[in-house]
Formats: C-alpha cells, structure tokens, sequence
C-alpha cells in the first residue's frame, strides 16, 4: 500500500494496488486546499500591488473600498489556506486521514459563503466604479470578477458534456 511519502496527488491507484479510503480522503481535502493556498497567495500580492499604485485623489468611491477590503480579506482568505493545509498534513500524521472534524466542515462552509459575498462585493463596486475608470484597479477586479464567473461555468461545461467533449471545444478554441 502506498504511503504518504511516495504518493501521488492524483488519480486513484499506486503501482499495483488500491488506494485506502482515508489516503483517498487526505488527498481529496490536501489537493482543493493547496490550490486554493497559491491562487490566494497571487491574488494577494496582485490586490497589494494594484492598491498600493491606486492614487486615490483619482480613484475614489466604492471600487477604491472594495480595493483596500480586497488586500485583507484576500489575505485572511490565504493565512485560512494555510492553517487548513497544516492541519490536514498534521491530521494524516496523527492517522487521523479519514477522519474530517464536523467544526471543520461547518468553518469551510462559512469560509466558502464568504467566497460568495466577497464576489458579489466586487460586482457591485464594478457597477459603482465611476472614479476609477480605466485604472489598474478597475482591471484587476474585472479580471477578478470574469474568472470567478467562468470557472463555475467551465465546471458545469465538464459535468454538462464530459471531459471530452469540454477538450474537444478548448482545443478547437486555442
């Protein structure tokens, strides 16, 4: 059987033999979480960078807010990444890989309504975004907006139509 060490991140089978349930467990909760860790770490940086160019005597009003909560609460969002990450590694250290506590679940679930209003926040200062148009903040959330809006959509394109024919129509696009 394969052990943490020497296991990979992907697919449901190592060598010759079957995969455990809680390796199984460990890897559907690690994977999500350390995506989740480096596309908050890049978000971060990216809200940190645009805020800081932001001269606010040209931007102001709802867009300018939404740009300064964005930078915190994008961090706040990574530093619950990393714990989560920790605390799953520690989890499997102490064979507790199969085992995913109830308060846990419920905290995800807050964290992930957060997600969602942190997203409709964004919309709605697009819409109010008249002091700052045309300026790096303004593209930043609208590149923030577009790609939470298309990756549920590509999601549903998947489960919709199946891998392939989703591989079929990107590779038709590029």
């Amino acid at each position: 059987m394969a052990t943490e060490s020497h296991l990979p991140l992907v697919g449901g089978k190592y060598g010759h033999g079957e995969v455990d349930s809680s390796v199984e467990t460990y890897r559907r909760s690690l994977l999500p979480s350390q995506f989740a860790l480096v596309t908050h770490l890049i978000w971060t940086i990216v809200w940190w960078v645009t805020f800081e160019e932001t001269d606010p005597s040209s931007c102001s009003g709802p867009l300018y807010n939404f740009g300064n909560t964005a930078r915190w609460v994008l961090l706040g969002f990574f530093l619950w990444d990393l714990i989560t990450v920790i605390a799953i590694r520690s989890s499997k250290a102490r064979g507790m890989g199969s085992q995913i506590p109830l308060y846990y679940k419920t905290i995800n679930l807050v964290y992930n309504v957060i997600t969602i209003g942190f997203w409709a926040y964004s919309i709605w200062a697009l819409v109010h975004r008249e002091g700052c148009k045309h300026t790096p903040l303004s593209t930043a959330t609208w590149v923030w907006v577009l790609i939470y809006a298309i990756l549920p959509l590509m999601a549903c394109c998947c489960l919709c139509f199946g891998v392939g024919i989703f591989g079929g129509c990107i590779a038709a696009i590029l």
